[in-house]
């Protein structure tokens, strides 16, 4: 069935299948975000003949990812990057984003540092008593922003300890699968081994043979589950477990006759 015939809502949810896989995954994961760049490609031609329907907000609504990070997965599917290249670009983009986010904070408290009345010293208060005052202020507000500082360096080791337990997860779950398939494969031997074992043991023998391996041996174990144990030291004597030859009558001991009777 083509692609042109899935909705675009599960187009959509694919994606974000492939993206989530991706962000979990240590060794797989350039292979699941390959599959969400080639899925974003086919998505945006489809975008683009849906009226009513924008890229950013199918991304939005669908995907549940950003302009941005669509043009860095379409980038990979195309070969124009790496996994590596793509990774560094986004530690580079987040580093200058905090960089700006440092800017924009210190010129608001300018801006407002600035803005805010002077307040005039009267009189009988003392130029030394202005500059304690005034160094009382700025120990204040640098107490603020050390705490500031604080608390976002506490929220990044907490985002990174995420990151990595995530990834840990990821590790021991890739493992198991790994050990329950070949648990599997190993069973489904087992299981083989022991239905050609049945089947020998079941064949019926051959027309007009008098008797075979596979009649005695049947004839074993009902003695054997009457307690008759002479028959197992007999058929290990004189019959060979791989042979279907049919034996004579005076090959037969009488034990096994009688009973057989």
């Amino acid at each position: 069935m083509g692609t042109d015939v899935i909705p675009i809502d599960t187009l959509g949810a694919t994606i974000r299948a492939h993206v989530a896989k991706g962000d979990a995954s240590i060794e797989k994961a350039e292979q699941h975000y390959k599959a969400a760049g080639i899925h974003l490609i086919e998505a945006k031609a489809r975008v683009a003949a849906t009226p009513g329907l924008t890229w950013p907000a199918f991304l939005n609504s669908h995907c549940g990812i950003r302009r941005r990070r669509a043009d860095d997965l379409i980038a990979l599917a195309d070969g124009r990057t790496t996994l590596a290249e793509m990774r560094d670009k986004n530690r580079e983009r987040v580093a200058a984003h905090r960089e700006r986010k440092k800017s924009e904070l210190a010129l608001r408290n300018a801006e407002q540092k600035a803005s805010a009345p002077i307040e005039k010293p009267s009189e009988d208060v003392s130029e030394v008593d202005r500059l304690k005052a005034t160094i009382a202020k700025l120990r204040k507000q640098l107490a603020g922003k050390e705490a500031q500082r604080a608390a976002s360096e506490s929220l990044e080791r907490i985002a990174w300890k995420k990151v990595d337990e995530a990834t840990n997860r990821a590790m021991f779950a890739e493992a198991d699968k790994e050990r329950l398939t070949e648990e599997l494969e190993a069973a489904r031997a087992e299981i083989a081994r022991l239905m050609a074992d049945i089947d020998a043991m079941t064949r019926p023998p051959d027309a007009g043979a008098a008797a075979t391996f596979a009649d005695f041996k049947r004839q074993w174990e009902r003695m054997e589950r009457a307690g008759q144990f002479a028959a197992l030291d007999w058929m290990e004597k004189n019959v060979k477990r791989d042979s279907d030859d049919t034996l004579t009558d005076d090959q037969i001991p009488a034990f096994l006759k009688k009973d057989a009777a």
